[in-house]
């Protein structure tokens, strides 16, 4: 009994090695040509017209994934108009959740996350070149670029609009991050938060609320931000106790003060 269960759960592990060892045109082996010009409603041979072979039709797909989306601007634009007329997390909560319900009821952007969730499962599968012919190009091929190449540009680029906004919100807001934290590893946090709330979402809706992104970053943000309460600014010779009226005595304790204020 034992040695069956053992052969079994050998037999399992086998088929999960191989889905990882596919080559990408294995993968998307039903997307063929044929398949792909009757979803488009054209014929192959306007395939053919814009890509050579399925290799490089396939490297096609896998980059069409790095595109900015409107909502992304329009969240941004919101949260910098917001945060000039409400506290950094009452701004953050009411325009996040607006973006979480797009996101949520966008059927093109959750395609666009189950397709990059298939293609995270394979990430280290090398993209297949698309020149088959030599002498269709005389400089040396570049490097093997794998999946995960195309994934790590593409959420690099979304952490980028992150970080920027992050930036722009807390200038406008006067406020500075704690440390060891900066806007870039701030971004990096929200960004993970949001891709796994999209996952844990699609096949749980009921465990992530409408409010819940927002409440998150927003408590987030406000734990790692605060005002910026000590600015540079010159000390005035009566700050110093440097003034002709004061006595030796009262210079000193000045002095004092001064010192204990700057300890605290």
């Amino acid at each position: 009994m034992s040695g069956s269960s053992s052969t079994r759960d050998d037999l399992v592990r086998a088929g999960v090695e191989l889905l990882d060892q596919l080559p990408l045109e294995r993968i998307l082996a039903g997307v063929t040509t044929a398949a792909v010009a009757e979803q488009a409603g054209v014929t192959t041979g306007s395939f053919f017209h814009h890509f050579r072979n399925s290799s490089e039709y396939t490297a096609a797909v896998v980059r069409s994934f790095d595109r900015e989306r409107r909502f992304e601007r329009d969240a941004v634009s919101d949260l910098t108009d917001a945060i000039q007329h409400r506290r950094l997390s009452e701004a953050i909560s009411a325009v996040l959740v607006t973006t979480w319900r797009i996101l949520a009821d966008d059927p093109q952007r959750q395609a666009d996350r189950r397709g990059q969730m298939h293609l995270f499962a394979h990430h280290r599968v090398a993209l297949p070149p698309t020149d088959t012919d030599p002498t269709l190009s005389p400089t040396p091929p570049a490097p093997t670029e794998t999946v995960g190449d195309v994934l790590r540009d593409i959420y690099r680029s979304q952490v980028d609009q992150i970080t920027a906004t992050w930036q722009r919100l807390l200038s406008l807001g006067e406020m500075r991050l704690a440390e060891p934290f900066d806007t870039r590893r701030l971004a990096v946090a929200v960004h993970a938060l949001l891709l796994g709330l999209e996952i844990v979402h699609a096949v749980d809706p009921d465990a992530v609320d409408d409010n819940l992104f927002a409440e998150a970053t927003a408590t987030l943000a406000a734990a790692l931000s605060r005002l910026d309460l000590d600015p540079a600014r010159v000390m005035t010779a009566a700050e110093l106790g440097q003034t002709e009226a004061t006595t030796p005595q009262a210079r000193s304790g000045a002095r004092r003060r001064l010192d204990t204020r700057r300890r605290i």
